[in-house]
């Protein structure tokens, strides 16, 4: 999961990404409302998550304009303010939650799951294909009912390709939905990642789990 974080305070800004990143989300960040806009245009993000130190017209007004695109991602402000018609306004320019500070980093982190679900059908904690079992909820891998110990970004490349089992995925997709906007298009992070994810997972004898599509990306399927 991908989240883009709006916040012009570089302090705020660093946190409230660490925190994410410690959770399992993958995150953008940026110090402006022109950037929230132009990375909401250019990137698919499964939340785009606005904090207090934006102005309060301006923050509202990059609502309007991300709606204005069909733009459906979830749009969340971390305000300070706690004025009924203020909150009213952000709900009616497209916000889906408006939480007041101070709120708990699990409170936080909580709803933003619930968000997450909504676009789809409730997601299932766990995700099972052939003798691999992931658990959303615990971040934990098992093969055969052996726990499997995964890296942060390994665990999120596997939880992205078994949620979209049997559909080949491009190096595009995946580097939007697991890497952040700044790594290197060009690099082998994607490979290298397999090949970790592969040989963790006993999974280098034909046929893989863990499948190359030549020309196309990587699923995972069973046959």
């Amino acid at each position: 999961m991908k989240i883009l974080v709006v916040e012009n305070k570089q302090q705020n800004k660093e946190t409230l990404a660490r925190l994410l990143r410690n959770n399992y989300f993958e995150v953008d960040s940026v110090s402006t409302n022109e950037e929230g806009r132009q990375y909401a245009f250019v990137n698919e993000y499964d939340l785009i998550l606005l904090h207090e130190n934006q102005p309060e017209e301006t923050r509202l007004e990059l609502c309007q304009k991300i709606r204005e695109t069909e733009n459906h991602t979830p749009l969340v402000i971390l305000a300070q303010e706690a004025d009924l018609q203020i909150k009213l306004d952000a709900f009616n320019a497209g916000v889906d939650d408006y939480l007041i500070n101070p709120v708990s980093t699990e409170e936080l982190i909580v709803r933003i799951r619930a968000l997450l679900r909504r676009p789809q059908k409730i997601q299932e904690e766990k995700i099972s294909v052939g003798p691999i079992t992931i658990d959303l909820q615990k971040y934990t891998v098992h093969k055969n009912k052996k726990l499997v110990k995964l890296t942060r970004k390994e665990f999120i490349l596997l939880s992205y390709l078994m949620k979209n089992e049997g559909t080949v995925l491009s190096r595009g997709k995946i580097m939007d939905h697991v890497w952040s906007f700044n790594t290197d298009p060009f690099s082998n992070t994607i490979e290298t990642h397999i090949l970790s994810l592969r040989k963790k997972l006993g999974d280098r004898k034909k046929p893989k789990i863990i499948q190359t599509v030549p020309g196309c990306g990587y699923k995972v399927a069973l046959t």
